[in-house]
């Protein structure tokens, strides 16, 4: 059961980011304090910081149980608005989600976000940006 899940898995994976998949627009549910920004389908691009992207990853939630919270938290420029976003897959396929804050005086930003049970296992990419940098970090989501 579980190598039919990975080889349908890679095959959606696979289908999504040669653009072949569906361009029909189909609602993206919305969660708990994150904010939609795409279709179903839509793969966040593989962003690399420059060498002074001037964001730091402080801590991480690397490795999420289903039905637990994720957790990220940042260093950049203070008083600057940053965003993470993230692509995950569910029951119901491709999912986009984000979530804006501003950073303090001291330039933390912490976001924390529920792992829904239908999340299926994997690593999945999150890309924060603001103030014109952006740099990714990843976590694990197992059953």
């Amino acid at each position: 059961m579980r190598e039919k899940l990975l080889f349908s898995f890679a095959i959606l994976f696979t289908i999504v980011l040669s653009g072949c998949g569906s361009a029909s627009e189909r609602p993206v549910p919305r969660l708990q304090g994150f904010e939609v920004t795409g279709r179903q389908g839509d793969v966040i691009p593989g962003a690399i910081p420059d060498s002074d992207s001037g964001i730091t990853v402080l801590d991480v939630k690397k490795t999420v149980r289903t039905g637990e919270k994720g957790s990220l938290s940042i260093h950049g420029v203070p008083n600057t608005n940053y965003t993470v976003t993230s692509n995950y897959i569910n029951s119901r396929g491709m999912m986009s989600a984000s979530a804006a804050k501003h950073a303090g005086n001291d330039g933390k930003v912490s976001w924390d976000w529920d792992v829904k049970g239908d999340t299926l296992p994997g690593t999945y990419q999150l890309l924060v940006s603001g103030g014109g940098k952006m740099i990714t970090t990843s976590y694990t989501i197992v059953h």
